[in-house]
């Protein structure tokens, strides 16, 4: 599901630097979160950014019935926000998950939607799980 957003991301030329991800209740109640991250167009961090959301919204909500969940990248910007000449140790890790997650994309655009995904691809009618 996210590589497809990431894709989109990547190829307008674009880096986030926060997710937010709003849940709405079958209850009625609803609820924003947001997380910043590192300037990216990286599938992994930006997993790793919405299961930290997620089990946010777990321990502070409990269990309930979830009617709607939506998911929005912000702080968009045209230009990373690290010094590519320079990187940190961090930067340098980030530099690397963010060709991986090209490479990745490049398969995907190459021999079909979805040839490579992250996770179970579930059963689904259609060809496309996004």
């Amino acid at each position: 599901m996210y590589d497809v957003i990431v894709l989109g991301l990547g190829a307008m030329g674009y880096w986030a630097a926060e997710v937010d991800v709003g849940v709405r209740f079958v209850g009625g109640g609803r609820g924003g979160y947001r997380v910043a991250v590192p300037a990216t167009q990286d599938t992994f961090t930006l997993v790793r950014a919405v299961d930290e959301i997620w089990s946010d919204i777990k321990r502070i909500n409990g269990p309930q019935d979830i009617k709607q969940v939506s998911v929005t990248l912000c702080k968009l910007s045209q230009e990373p926000c690290f010094d590519l000449f320079t990187p940190t140790h961090e930067e340098k890790a980030h530099l690397r998950r963010i060709s991986l997650s090209r490479a990745l994309d490049d398969l995907n655009r190459r021999y079909g939607r979805d040839t490579v995904t992250l996770g179970v691809q579930p059963t689904m009618r259609g060809d496309y799980v996004g």
